[in-house]
């Protein structure tokens, strides 16, 4: 059963309250540009003097090599993300877009220290991967992801770079998915990159932003229960189940 036009309207409107902040294109090429002009010297030949150089120089996607709606990404990422990690370069560019740290500043509701890729599902939940990730606290490990201070979590849809529909059509969603016995399951497993490698091969996946926050945390209910987040729960109640898939990590003494 395909969802109801309440439904389509509610998904709709989650998506375009988190969007509502958004940069135009033009105004987010203008800002990669300064700020890969502050943390990238362009030199040319032995003497090492400075090109003059337009906002395509700097590793910018040109408009002829992407989408009109598609995300914006350096060159350095799509590298990253295609060649280093082998993306599907349609999913990542569907999903993916390169930040500034004013932007990841804004994105995060507290100070970013690097520049970096926001990985953004259809349902408007995001994750940013910094380039030079940095610890909060010294002798403290620096995370390899943030999340936004203070936002309500959420599992993270991939978007789908043609299909719009993808998450919102239950009918050919549940035929996408692996079967047990006549159930269909979707996998969800912690990162969106992982899920976006998973569900670029038909395999619909979920991407957790940690391995516990598939569960609301216990300060939002009085008596400190955990509950489903609303993503996951909206897909059990249309009869989806889930597979498990995260990191087979392993903690030595």
């Amino acid at each position: 059963m395909t969802q109801t036009k309440v439904e389509r309207k509610y998904f709709r409107s989650r998506v375009n309250e988190k969007l509502q902040n958004k940069a135009s294109l033009n105004s987010k090429k203008l800002a990669l540009a300064e700020e890969q002009e502050l943390t990238t010297n362009i030199t040319g030949g032995a003497s090492g003097s400075i090109i003059n150089t337009s906002p395509t120089d700097y590793g910018l996607v040109t408009p002829s090599t992407i989408r009109e709606d598609s995300s914006q990404l350096l060159n350095k990422h799509i590298k990253e993300c295609c060649v280093k990690r082998g993306l599907d370069r349609d999913w990542i560019e569907a999903g993916c877009s390169s930040l500034t740290t004013t932007e990841a500043t804004d994105k995060l509701y507290y100070t970013a220290k690097s520049a970096g890729i926001l990985i953004e599902g259809a349902n408007a939940q995001y994750q940013y991967r910094p380039d030079q990730p940095w610890a909060d606290k010294q002798g403290k490990k620096a995370p390899k992801y943030r999340t936004a201070a203070g936002d309500e979590y959420d599992a993270l849809l991939p978007k789908h770079p043609t299909d719009s529909n993808y998450w919102l059509d239950t009918s050919k969603l549940k035929q996408r998915c692996y079967q047990i016995n006549g159930h269909p399951m979707l996998l969800v497993t912690e990162g969106g990159f992982k899920a976006i490698a998973a569900c670029s091969h038909d395999i619909p996946t979920i991407a957790l932003l940690g391995v516990e926050m598939g569960l609301t945390p216990t300060k939002d209910d009085p008596q400190g229960k955990r509950y489903l987040v609303p993503e996951l729960e909206n897909l059990a109640k249309k009869e989806f189940g889930f597979i498990l898939a995260f990191d087979a990590d392993t903690l030595t003494a």
